[in-house]
C-alpha cells in the first residue's frame, strides 16, 4: 500500500465552503488539491508563483535588485539627531533605532535644550555629580539660564528646583546661604 504524496501547496489551509457554495475547481499541478487563482493557467496562488519564478528568473532577479535600490534610496535623517538612516520595511520611521530607544522625556528635554544624545553624554561624562551638592544622583537634570537659554551644568532635582525657587537670582541665593550662616 502506498502512502499519498503531499501536496506542494499542502502549508496552504483551504477556507471551507458552504454547502450551497459552488465547488472551485482544483489545481492543474500534479498532487495539489488547492482551489485555483489564475483561472486562464489553471493554477493554484503557490504553484502559479513557482511557476512563475522558474520560467522568468531574469525578471525577477531584476525585481530584487529594484527593491534593493529603492531600500538605499530611502535613507533619510533621524528627526533628532540628524544621523541618515534606513527605515525597517514599514518605512513610517522618523527616528534612527538610538534615539528611538532613548527614553522619550529625555529626548524631549534634550530637544527642549537643543542638545543631542552625544552631547549630553558628554556633558555628564564632565559633569557626573551635581553642581552643587555634590550627590551623586542618577538622574541629574540640565540646569539652564532662563534669560539667555546657555545651559550651566547638570544639577539634581532639588538643588535645580531651589535656585529656581529663588529666581536664579545670584545675590538672593547669596543672601538665603548668609542666612543659613547667620551672618545677616
Amino acid at each position: 500500500m502506498s502512502m499519498p504524496t503531499p501536496s506542494p501547496c499542502a502549508s496552504t489551509v483551504a477556507t471551507p465552503l458552504r454547502d450551497d457554495a459552488p465547488v472551485a475547481e482544483p489545481c492543474a499541478t500534479a498532487g495539489c488539491d488547492q482551489p485555483v487563482w489564475i483561472r486562464k493557467r489553471h493554477l493554484c496562488r503557490q504553484c502559479y508563483r513557482r511557476a512563475y519564478r522558474a520560467q522568468n528568473p531574469a525578471r525577477v532577479a531584476a525585481y530584487g535588485q529594484t527593491a534593493k535600490a529603492k531600500n538605499s534610496r530611502r535613507r533619510r535623517p533621524c528627526r533628532y539627531c540628524g544621523e541618515e538612516f534606513a527605515p525597517s520595511q514599514g518605512g513610517t520611521a522618523v527616528l534612527c533605532a538610538p534615539c528611538a530607544a532613548m527614553e522619550p522625556s529625555l529626548r524631549y528635554r534634550l530637544t527642549r535644550h537643543g542638545l543631542t544624545a552625544a552631547q549630553f553624554k558628554a556633558l555628564s561624562d564632565t559633569h557626573a555629580v551635581c553642581a552643587i551638592c555634590h550627590c551623586h544622583d542618577e538622574s541629574l537634570v540640565i540646569d539652564h539660564d532662563h534669560h539667555t537659554g546657555q545651559i550651566r551644568g547638570l544639577l539634581c532635582n532639588p538643588c535645580n528646583r531651589a535656585i529656581g525657587m529663588l529666581g536664579d537670582d545670584a545675590e538672593v541665593v547669596q543672601a538665603a546661604a548668609d542666612y543659613l550662616r547667620g551672618v545677616f
